[in-house]
């Protein structure tokens, strides 16, 4: 298992590498330059999957840990006032 997922993620780095050089290619002049834009470029690709955890996996590891404990979920909703 370990050699298989070092494989893959190996593998994944090829478009990470091409995602990396096309945002860096597409982005204005004016984020490319200075040393503050150059640097937060830097910091954000390894930030990306933190960003990911935080954003989008610990809403779903909330929503079961609360099913796990007996707790109901709860929908709230807006009432809509239709426009004419």
């Amino acid at each position: 298992l370990p050699r298989i997922s070092n494989i893959i993620l190996t593998i994944c780095l090829i478009p990470l590498s091409v995602l990396i050089i096309l945002d860096w290619k597409l982005r204005p002049k004016s984020q490319k330059q200075g040393f503050k834009n150059i640097l937060q470029n830097i910091f954000q690709w390894p930030l990306m999957p933190l960003a990911t955890l935080v954003l989008s996996v610990l809403p779903g590891l909330h929503s079961h840990t609360r099913l796990l404990f007996g707790r109901q979920l709860e929908y709230k909703t807006t009432a809509k006032k239709a426009t004419n």
